[in-house]
C-alpha cells in the first residue's frame, strides 16, 4: 500500500537538557464505542499504527535518557518501590538541587527509578 501523507503523524525531533523531560502520556486514543476504528490522522487525531523511538545520543547509564513505561513492573528487582526512589532524590545533594519537591519533576525522576525504564545503550 502507498504511503499516504494524510495517514501519518508528522516527524518529532526532540532534544532534552538536564531537568527537561516528555512528561508521561500514552500514544493511543481510547476508542468510542460508537465508532469503528480508523487510522486517518486527519482532524481531531487517532491511534498510532507504530512509535519508533531513535535515540541519538552519548551519554552514559547513569546519566539518564531513558524511556520509561509507567505501567510496568521494572526488570530490575533490585529496582526501588516508588516512596522509596523519592526519598532517595530528596536525599542525594546534587538531585534535590535540581527539582522543587512535590514538583512533577521529582516525581517522574521517582518513577523513573521504580518502573521498567529503558535505556538508549
Amino acid at each position: 500500500r502507498p504511503y499516504k501523507e494524510n495517514m501519518a503523524d508528522g516527524l518529532q525531533v526532540l532534544r532534552y537538557n538536564v531537568t527537561t523531560a516528555y512528561i508521561g502520556h500514552l500514544d493511543w486514543i481510547d476508542p468510542s464505542p460508537a465508532v469503528e476504528h480508523d487510522f486517518v490522522t486527519d482532524g481531531k487525531g487517532s491511534n498510532r499504527f507504530a512509535t519508533i523511538l531513535l535515540y541519538m545520543t552519548d551519554m552514559d547509564k547513569e546519566e539518564g535518557g531513558e524511556t520509561v513505561w509507567t505501567r510496568a513492573t521494572s526488570l530490575d528487582e533490585g529496582a526501588p518501590g516508588h516512596a522509596e526512589a523519592l526519598s532517595g532524590i530528596r536525599a542525594d545533594p546534587e538531585l534535590s538541587k535540581l527539582f522543587k519537591q512535590g514538583s512533577w519533576e521529582e516525581k517522574m525522576v521517582a518513577t523513573c527509578r521504580s518502573k521498567l525504564a529503558v535505556n538508549p545503550k
